[in-house]
Order: structure tokens, then sequence, then C-alpha cells
């Protein structure tokens, strides 16, 4: 375990890794040391990861919360088209008449959709500031016409429905303490990049939309590029994942390709630093990563 004096800012971590670095530490040496300070100090934001989901076309729980925002949408639009005074009356109606969803019914829908996605029902959390709203009559103002080819929008009133959320990540003195992949690929960066650490961002789908760094290591006989992915170690360490396949939390912290696909088969790569993977990078095409790399290198 790291000690708490040494992580306490973003300066005191830094110098210590040049230190380390002057001293003739690995980049393996260094990224053991970044692993132990998210095992030991930074947490997942399970509430924001549930929130990318809503947005993964591809998953049962972003049809459902499609089809309860369709729902609220149709039933403005027909308020509007219609010139209907909106009064909680007329919001029950519509609940009764199946129009759109009670706000139990939707928490619900949601509930079971996300039990079948994560074996979870939707986080708490969600639930207050996704439905915070959802059945109150929001005034819309008066929106004068821009130009002369625009018709004014009169107001009116309109159900609100689900409030989109987005959780912003925690730091405290520059080091991070709570975030999901992007960010902790993002505070990656910044060390990689003061201690001149060769590195590439990865975008693409663990399970759902994912980004995590590759980090060349040069002092290797192999001289490779490995996978760091800090997200997969938390959701480890969490037991987020119930089947780990015998897999452990820091066989993340310096993953081959082959062994990446192998540990997660549902893994794509969709991006390698500024350059899209066309077609995506999956464990069957793997061994064209080393040309995107090599492309990327070159731009």
């Amino acid at each position: 375990m790291l000690d708490k004096s040494i992580v306490k800012n973003y300066e005191t971590f830094i110098g210590m890794l040049k230190l380390m670095r002057e001293q003739g530490a690995t980049t393996k040496q260094v990224l053991l040391v970044l692993y132990w300070y998210y095992k030991d100090y930074v947490r997942y934001n399970y509430d924001q990861l549930q929130i990318v989901k809503i947005q993964d076309d591809d998953l049962e729980c972003a049809k459902i919360y499609d089809e309860i925002r369709t729902k609220i949408s149709s039933f403005n639009r027909e308020i509007k088209e219609k010139g209907i005074v909106l009064t909680g009356e007329v919001i029950e109606e519509a609940i009764k008449t199946g129009k759109i969803y009670s706000k139990e019914e939707a928490i619900k829908k949601l509930d079971e959709a996300f039990m079948k996605v994560e074996g979870r029902p939707l986080t708490e959390s969600n639930k207050l500031l996704l439905f915070s709203n959802y059945d109150r009559i929001q005034f819309v103002p008066h929106q004068p016409a821009k130009s002369h080819f625009q018709a004014e929008t009169p107001a009116f009133y309109r159900m609100q429905g689900i409030t989109p959320i987005n959780y912003e990540p925690k730091y405290e003195n520059g080091m991070i303490t709570e975030g999901t992949c992007l960010d902790y690929t993002n505070f990656e960066g910044k060390i990689f990049n003061d201690l001149g650490i060769k590195y590439k961002r990865i975008g693409g789908i663990g399970t759902t939309k994912h980004a995590w760094n590759m980090v060349y290591l040069p002092e290797e006989d192999e001289k490779q590029w490995v996978h760091f992915d800090m997200t997969m170690v938390r959701f480890y360490l969490d037991n987020w994942i119930k089947d780990h396949n015998g897999y452990k939390a820091n066989d993340w912290i310096c993953a081959t390709t082959d062994k990446i696909f192998e540990m997660q088969n549902s893994r794509k790569i969709k991006k390698v630093g500024k350059h899209d993977c066309k077609p995506e990078i999956t464990k069957d095409n793997q061994e064209e990563l080393v040309e995107m790399i090599e492309m990327d290198e070159g731009r």
C-alpha cells in the first residue's frame, strides 16, 4: 500500500515517480505503482456507468430508456399540437390510458432491464436524479423567431420526464479519487506525459463504451506495447465482474493483446490515438493493432 503522504497531492506523487525513473525504475515498475494507487485510493463511479449504458443502443436498458423518453415526447407533442392545458389530471389520465408510464412504472422497467444487463437494479442515486422531476409540469417560454424564415414558438407547458445527468470525476489536489474509464485514462495520460512515457489512448468496447491506455515497455526484451486497464482492475476488486474465470486484478496491469482478448472476448478496439480502426479490431484480427499503432506513430 502506498503511504498516504505520498499521494496527498499530484506534485508529491509525480515527484516520487520521477525520482524512481532517475534511479533506474522501469516503465513496468511505474505502472505497478499506479496500480497500487488505483487499488487503494480510487473509486469507480458505477452510477455513471449506468448512465453510459442507457446510451448504448445494443443494450436492453437503453431500449427501455428510449421507450420511456419517446412516450413522454409523444405525449408532450400531442399536448402542444392540440393546445391542451396540461394539468396533473391530464397526466394521470395519460398514465391510465397507457400513453405514458407513471414514475413508478418507468423506474420498475429500468430496474428490470438493468437486472438483465448487470444483474443489479438501477442505483438509488440514479433513480433519484433521473426521475427527480419526472412528472413535474414545466413552462416553456415563448421563443421569438430568429429570422423571417422561422416561425415563432408560442409558450406552452410540458411534462418534464427523465432528466439527463452526468457525473463529474472527483480529484483531491490533482489526484483522481473517483471517476470512470475515460477519467482514469485522462489521469494516466497526464502522468505518462510528465514522465515521458510513450502511450496510446484506446477507445472501444468492453461490455459497453470503454477507454483505456496502451503503454510501451522499452526496457523489456520484447520491447512491446501492453494494455493498462485500471477500470478492469477496479471491477475485479469490487467483484463487479462475478465470473473472473480465474483471472486476477493485476492481470490487467501489463496485459498483452492476446491476453486482453482472452480475458474479455467481447472487447473491441475502435480507435488508437487519433486514428479510427476500420474495421474495428477484435480477437479475430488483433494482429492489425500493431499496424494501427505504427500509423498513429506517424501522424
